[in-house]
């Protein structure tokens, strides 16, 4: 394939763009069950008391990610795969990269963003309350 007809707005918006290679649909497929197999292994492991609890939602988003565009990846592929005239079209292609994308941005900038504040937050809360009275037990 040329890669200068990716350049070529026909091939993203073509309504019957023809059958995947046969290789470029097996990539594919590896390629979106590896992300819903990570999803799955991201979100057994996050579980384990040594991900802390912030540690916890970055990654329960990352395998949420990984889930959902695995499964939106499996979908174009099938009706790609299939010949739908609309829904098999290379466009849905292009917005799951974009999706994936933007998704990485606001994973990236919670994690750089708020998480910092979140944290300053608790050791600000923690050194408040550590001169309350507690309870008596």
């Amino acid at each position: 394939m040329n890669l200068s007809n990716l350049l070529n707005y026909e091939i993203w918006f073509n309504t019957h763009p023809g059958p995947l290679l046969k290789s470029s649909l097996i990539a594919l497929v590896v390629i979106f069950l590896v992300f819903m197999a990570g999803s799955v292994i991201i979100k057994k492991f996050s579980d384990f008391r040594w991900a802390g609890r912030i540690k916890k939602i970055i990654w329960r988003k990352i395998s949420n990610m990984l889930g959902w565009l695995g499964i939106l990846g499996l979908v174009y592929l099938f009706f790609a795969y299939e010949g739908v005239p609309v829904l098999g079209m290379r466009l849905w292609f292009l917005l799951w990269l974009i999706g994936l994308i933007v998704w990485l941005i606001f994973i990236i900038r919670y994690a750089v963003v708020k998480i910092p504040l979140k944290e300053k937050e608790q050791a600000e809360r923690e050194h408040f309350e550590k001169y309350l009275p507690k309870k008596k037990k």
